[in-house]
């Protein structure tokens, strides 16, 4: 557990930039789940990924303009 707080606590810190490529390397881990009938909990946690790990701005995946 604590190794996960640890990652948060460096992502809470991501630029933009950085926040953008993790948002298509979640959808893209959604995609391949779906594709590959991995586990329904599994694909759900990648499909609302950054909006479960920021908050605020994001709609699942997407930036909320």
């Amino acid at each position: 557990m604590k190794a996960l707080e640890s990652i948060a606590g460096f992502l809470a810190d991501a630029s933009d930039g950085e926040k953008n490529v993790l948002a298509t390397a979640a959808a893209e881990a959604h995609r391949e789940a779906v594709a590959h009938h991995l586990r329904a909990d599994l694909a759900s946690d990648y499909a609302s990924w950054m909006e479960d790990m920021f908050v605020e701005g994001w709609d699942g995946n997407r930036r909320i303009p």
